[in-house]
């Protein structure tokens, strides 16, 4: 229908598990999450087609046996991120938990006044009975159709939920290094020394790691670039999204987690301006080089961020 039309991107989703009877399991579960256009590759990848997804919104109610066997295995909130199944964004090489993929493509599909150009998207509460519903429902494995019918505040605050469950600690081992970055007091330096700083922490982070934190820079900044509409600049892009990008270093201190608040904010902006004066990268040092040409991030979003400019 008439503002659901999506660009065609193709993803990759790896499996931890490659024995034939472990990954058909995978695939089961996904095809609930990603639509019918799921299937499995001989080196036991699955790989699907963004154009998919629209008609998987119109398939048919899975049965009560698909639904029991995608539930043992469909949990996707508070797991570690080496254990979840990811996506890869098509053109950038992200890889993404598909259940995060799956949320954004729903908000990012819906008509402009009704997602991401909605006034307070991702700032205004959602109302917790529908979040605790649209939640379960996605982990007994009702994908797409669990979110469909939900609000928009509901997506977007299931989007932030899932990075408050993380128990990976992102930063781990870069801890100093990110609150350098807010560290330096008096005048902030220019924007894209403030990026290459950025961009050097992002090099020392776990691959996973850094393609979450620089998809989050992406969404961040789709949202406020449509800040006329949605009333969403950075600083208030930064404090809804703070929470679950930059959480407080693990820690009893009490003193210490509410002096993290501010400081998490503004490490948040920082990040966000960086990467929208020059998108940040996950570190390639390996010698593949996974972001592709003119991959500034996820097609879907570097496409709305460069429209709105």
């Amino acid at each position: 229908s008439q503002g659901r039309e999506r660009s065609v991107t193709r993803r990759t989703i790896e499996f931890a598990a490659l024995d034939e009877t472990a990954r058909d399991r995978w695939v089961r579960t996904l095809s609930l999450l990603c639509g019918p256009g799921v299937m499995a590759g001989s080196a036991g990848q699955a790989t699907r087609s963004a154009s998919d997804a629209s008609s998987a919104r119109t398939s048919s109610r899975t049965s009560s046996e698909d639904l029991d066997e995608g539930s043992a295995v469909a949990r996707y909130y508070g797991v570690p991120l080496a254990d979840v199944s990811m996506m890869e964004e098509g053109g950038s090489g992200l890889r993404v938990p598909a259940v995060l993929l799956c949320l954004w493509d729903e908000l990012v599909a819906r008509p402009e006044a009704e997602g991401l150009g909605s006034e307070g998207i991702f700032r205004l509460s959602a109302d917790q009975s529908e979040v605790s519903s649209v939640k379960q429902a996605l982990e007994q494995g009702q994908g797409t159709a669990a979110v469909t019918g939900a609000s928009s505040q509901c997506v977007a605050a299931l989007i932030k939920l899932y990075l408050r469950s993380l128990p990976d600690d992102l930063w781990s081992g870069v801890r100093p290094q990110l609150e350098a970055l807010a560290s330096g007091g008096g005048e902030q330096p220019p924007v894209l020394e403030q990026q290459a700083k950025a961009q050097a922490v992002i090099d020392q982070m776990p691959r996973l790691c850094a393609d979450l934190v620089i998809w989050v820079c992406n969404v961040m900044a789709t949202v406020v670039a449509k800040e006329g509409s949605n009333r969403m600049g950075i600083e208030a892009a930064a404090t809804v999204f703070a929470p679950g990008l930059v959480p407080p270093p693990p820690g009893d201190d009490l003193s210490a987690l509410m002096l993290w608040t501010d400081k998490g904010v503004e490490v948040t902006a920082l990040l966000a301006r960086a990467h929208m004066a020059k998108p940040l990268r996950p570190d390639s040092a390996d010698g593949t080089d996974l972001t592709g040409p003119g991959a500034d991030g996820p097609e879907v979003v570097a496409g709305e961020a460069q429209a709105e400019a």
